[in-house]
């Protein structure tokens, strides 16, 4: 992935366009955590509260900190819920800052290519990242960075693994300007990298 980050980065900087290794000024941990909370809170709304209570209590102890960081959305009070939405806000502003100097973000959309296929609770589920063993929920990562604040993202084709499996990266783009995105990824499945089919499919 980060392989096909450089080529693209390569790729454009060749075309004229001005790329350089950038992120909005956001701390990582609290981003983080903050979108496992709200996730927590939209996926558990139709749990009642004694489930939500007990499955917290199991989260919370988990040496995982990503579940034990989810489980504050399950009992999260109104009170909690508008500080959280204030530093959603906060990641916002952080995001349109950024958008002044950069016209999209380009990243990968997963840590890896397709993954054989698991069965188990999400807790004990593991990948297969650079010969190391990763949390299974690790791979949310990368989609969060769009979908907590609510930036529009494209994936696009990125060609394919040494194994033959399509990798695919993503362009983060401003608020509302979901066209930039769009348009970006349309341009590079033109001019860089078409869909592959992977072989034997």
């Amino acid at each position: 992935m980060q392989g096909k980050v450089d080529e693209l980065a390569q790729y454009l900087g060749r075309q004229g366009a001005r790329v350089t290794k950038a992120m909005p000024e956001l701390d990582f941990d609290r981003y983080l955590r903050d979108y496992l909370c709200l996730l927590m809170v939209q996926m558990s709304v139709a749990r009642s509260r004694e489930q939500r209570e007990a499955r917290a209590k199991t989260l919370a102890v988990s040496q995982n900190f990503m579940f034990a960081a989810l489980a504050p959305g399950l009992t999260l009070d109104a009170a909690g819920l508008i500080v959280l939405l204030k530093r959603r806000e906060e990641a916002r502003a952080a995001w349109r800052r950024f958008f002044q100097d950069f016209d999209v973000l380009v990243g990968p959309t997963t840590l890896d290519v397709a993954f054989p296929h698991q069965v188990g609770s999400f807790e004990t589920r593991t990948l297969l990242v650079d010969d190391e063993r990763v949390p299974y929920y690790s791979n949310i990562i990368y989609p969060m960075w769009a979908i907590f604040a609510g930036q529009p993202a494209t994936a696009f084709p990125a060609g394919l693994s040494r194994q033959g499996l399509p990798l695919g990266l993503q362009a983060i783009g401003p608020y509302l300007e979901d066209r930039t995105p769009l348009r970006f990824a349309q341009l590079l499945e033109r001019e860089w990298q078409a869909f592959q089919r992977p072989p034997g499919y």
